[in-house]
């Protein structure tokens, strides 16, 4: 239990997936952290990172829960960070491209 932020790591691994062709939403603690994701379209293209910071996620029983919801394709999720309130956060990388890949 405890206050928390939350960083949710996406990027679209798939090259033949084009723009729509993966939208979800994503839902953190049973809040919206974004309606309508696609990821292609926001990151720039295929293998390219996009992270959602959410601060002042509150957990009270012990489990965090991350929601994804398909409107188009299969959902995704490439990483997760929990960072405890008051601990200092590394700045994240920009702009950001998965090493070694395109």
């Amino acid at each position: 239990p405890g206050s928390y932020t939350v960083r949710l790591v996406f990027t679209e691994p798939d090259a033949a997936t084009r723009l729509g062709g993966r939208k979800f939403a994503v839902r953190l603690q049973g809040q919206s952290v974004a309606e309508s994701l696609d990821v292609l379209a926001e990151a720039g293209g295929q293998m390219r990172v996009v992270t959602k910071q959410i601060a002042k996620v509150v957990v009270t029983n012990g489990t965090l829960t991350v929601q994804l919801a398909a409107q188009a394709g299969a959902t995704l999720l490439n990483g997760l960070e929990v960072i405890r309130a008051g601990l200092p956060l590394d700045p994240l990388p920009n702009p950001a491209r998965v090493p070694g890949r395109m």
